[in-house]
């Protein structure tokens, strides 16, 4: 299923993802039990009881108890609070008992438990994408309360969504669209429009859900396929680096790795070629001191901004516009230059 990712190393970003196309995405809810044995845990419970509590707590999932209300009762882990989400993941950023099961199983799908540092846990594979059409009306005042009847009046009488939508919304884009709004993708943390729609069903409709200052809101849940893929949350990035190490930088070697200094004023001038036209790619060649860089023309590969424990450097080149680059900015394996590529 994997197999067409390829997988290097860089001391910046870890694992790459260096395949033409987009790694796969897969997210998950998790109960976690802590136990005695666990550093920290205030909890008596034995490490089998955890593990026999697991057991159970799956099995009440799979008969059908929500996979949320059991997280906010029993879960030591800190997405309690919002029914056991960690959100989306690629392959090889949480552990590899949890990949093996994330990326085997299909949306519903509930983990045998499993044994990790934190304790005992199970998991929930989910939808990772939903989509949505929505209405909204802004302003406020009689006007609004009496056109937000004619929606709820319209809707009650079961007329097509869609049309609605086109008729009286106030977003001019998504009514010229039908109502077509996004393709959200699950996060850990997701505003109350997001979170609304990945726990409503497929055909409902849910609203409406007043967000100053943004009006009232009515949103349909509707198949994938329903909406115009353009309108898909896409948090992936393709990002290059050069790296200039430096002898007190993490993994450097003092006896052959230049000052931070004389590091510094290499990368400036680097910096300097790149902001007359220079290209990144042949300066990477030359410079980078990351390993794997030179061959790959510094192409650190797909970067999923939602990746936990990314480093400072590569979460702002994130955020440039395609084609731009950073300046020199200090990361813990040394001096690094970023260009966004796609």
């Amino acid at each position: 299923m994997l197999a067409h990712l390829i997988l290097a190393g860089s001391s910046l970003v870890a694992p790459q993802h260096l395949g033409v196309e987009r790694p796969p995405l897969a997210s998950a809810r998790r109960i976690v039990l802590t136990h005695a044995g666990v550093a920290g845990s205030a909890n008596a419970r034995t490490i089998d009881q955890a593990r026999d509590l697991a057991r159970e707590l799956g099995n009440r999932v799979r008969a059908g108890t929500d996979f949320a209300r059991l997280a906010a009762e029993f879960s030591s882990g800190p997405e309690a609070r919002t029914g056991g989400e960690l959100g989306t993941f690629v392959p090889g950023v949480l552990a590899p008992e949890i990949d093996a099961f994330l990326f085997s199983a299909k949306d519903g799908g509930v983990s045998e438990p499993l044994e990790l540092a934190a304790g005992w846990c199970i998991l929930q594979r989910v939808p990772t994408h939903a989509a949505v059409l929505r209405i909204q009306l802004t302003g406020d005042g009689e006007r609004r309360a009496q056109r937000a009847q004619s929606v709820e009046a319209r809707l009650r009488a079961g007329e097509d969504f869609a049309l609605v939508a086109k008729e009286l919304s106030d977003d001019a884009a998504s009514a010229a669209r039908g109502g077509q709004y996004a393709i959200f993708e699950r996060g850990a943390n997701d505003t109350l429009l997001k979170r609304m729609t990945f726990e409503a069903e497929i055909g409902s409709t849910f609203g409406p859900v007043d967000l100053p200052p943004f009006g009232l809101n009515w949103m349909r849940r509707v198949p994938l396929e329903a909406v115009d893929p353009a309108l898909r949350e896409d948090q992936f990035v393709r990002l290059s680096a050069i790296l200039f190490p430096f002898d007190s930088a993490v993994g450097a070697d003092p006896r052959t790795t230049p000052s931070e200094v004389a590091a510094k004023v290499v990368a400036d001038s680097v910096l300097r070629a790149l902001d007359a036209g220079s290209d990144f790619a042949k300066l990477a060649r030359e410079h980078t001191g990351d390993p794997g860089g030179r061959e790959l023309g510094g192409d650190l590969g797909w970067i999923h901004r939602a990746s936990p424990n990314l480093l400072d450097a590569v979460r702002n080149a994130c955020l440039l516009a395609p084609g731009a680059h950073t300046v020199v900015q200090r990361a813990p394996a040394g001096w690094a230059i970023l260009k966004r590529d796609a």
